[in-house]
């Protein structure tokens, strides 16, 4: 700490004045302390370059030790409590597919511009335990619940929207609450899986007055839901049919491909163009806006995007919506948004979102992602508007 000298005038300061001055100064170092180790508590945003600085100095993190009841795993897991991303700044390969090439269309080797709509649903409402229910038992939806299921199914199909694929939780509240959503949508595949079950994402500050994870939860559940991130929101990358999550696996698939068969078409050998779609579903019908090809990504508008006429050896990209619905429950849904937005994922106690709310995600393919509507219940009336 550099020298602090407190030199009296040639006037000849008074004892108590010069004390007074000292006291004035030590008071306001120690309100400046204050206000740093609140900052990295995650009150003053404004400071964060100052915990960062303390974060890489090795200082302590506030409020670990009250959660789980102080257990080390808490603290030490970098899963469980992430550091917070820099707010000024947005990492544009946050999925790890930036240099993965985007598919292309089979029949014009034209590049497929995919913009993936995700709709997370949370489920309807279930049947709260009580003390006589067993540990483990897994509730199941209410009467309410079953009927939150089937307006949401009724508004998105309304919408118009061609769903791809419904991801849903294995849970039973869950489970019951995509089943009654598919029923509106017949013959797109249900992708159930154990990841998608409900869980504890992360550290959550401000703590909850009454509520702690338990150290079992905080060891297992972070990792799982993670991987559940991982595993469905990214960006579209495609080759073959199968969707590439990395850029290992492109690899990989690429050259398994090859072995296979050697006269794959250039386009698909190099690597600005590889990636094509797989075999087509049965053609969708012609609209006002031109004639259109559905491909596994979604119903893409050929006319309007630019084909030539003559040849077909346009480049100019082809845009998709993909639309897929990922049912599953609150705690897991208030996570991945904030992940998605790159935003601190502590802070995913600090959202609400209403039994069968839906939260809309976009992912343009250039990696920038967007949150249209949170927890959106505008397809309830106002007495199946619940929340537990």
């Amino acid at each position: 700490m550099p020298h602090i000298s407190v030199a009296a005038s040639s006037s000849a300061s008074s004892p108590s004045s010069s004390l007074r001055l000292l006291l004035l100064l030590g008071s306001s170092l120690l309100v400046g302390g204050l206000a740093l180790a609140d900052s990295c508590g995650g009150v003053n945003v404004g400071s964060s370059a100052l915990c960062e600085a303390a974060a890489a100095a090795g200082a302590p993190v506030p409020l670990e030790a009250s959660i789980g009841g102080g257990s080390k795993d808490a603290s030490s897991s970098s899963s469980y409590n992430p550091p917070p991303p820099p707010h000024d700044r947005w990492n544009s390969n946050w999925d790890g597919l930036e240099s993965v090439p985007l598919p292309v269309d089979p029949k014009t080797g034209r590049p497929l511009m995919v913009t993936r709509h995700l709709l997370f649903i949370r489920h309807g409402q279930y049947v709260l335990p009580t003390d006589d229910t067993p540990e483990g038992h897994d509730p199941v939806l209410t009467e309410k619940g079953h009927e939150q299921a089937r307006l949401t199914g009724e508004r998105l199909r309304d919408l118009g929207i061609e769903v791809a694929v419904i991801h849903a939780s294995t849970m039973a509240r869950a489970e019951q609450t995509a089943e009654g959503i598919a029923a509106f949508f017949p013959g797109v595949p249900v992708r159930k899986t154990d990841l998608l079950r409900e869980g504890v994402p992360a550290l959550h500050v401000p703590t909850h007055p009454t509520w702690r994870p338990s150290a079992e939860d905080i060891r297992e559940d972070p990792p799982r839901i993670s991987k559940a991130f991982e595993s469905i929101v990214q960006r579209w990358r495609e080759f073959e049919g199968m969707q590439v999550h990395s850029v290992e696996e492109w690899e990989a698939v690429r050259v398994t491909r090859l072995k296979q068969d050697p006269q794959v078409p250039a386009t698909r050998k190099n690597a600005a163009g590889a990636g094509a779609t797989g075999s087509a579903a049965q053609p969708a019908p012609a609209s006002a806006a031109g004639p259109l090809s559905s491909t596994s990504a979604g119903t893409i508008d050929v006319t309007s995007s630019g084909t030539s006429s003559g040849s077909g050896n346009s480049k100019e990209p082809i845009y998709i919506d993909r639309y897929e619905l990922v049912v599953c429950h609150g705690n897991v849904i208030r996570s991945h948004l904030l992940r998605a937005l790159q935003l601190p994922v502590q802070a995913w106690l600090r959202l609400a979102i209403q039994n069968t709310g839906i939260s809309h995600l976009i992912i343009r393919p250039s990696g920038n992602v967007s949150l249209y509507s949170l927890g959106d219940t505008g397809h309830l009336p106002k007495e199946l508007i619940t929340y537990h």
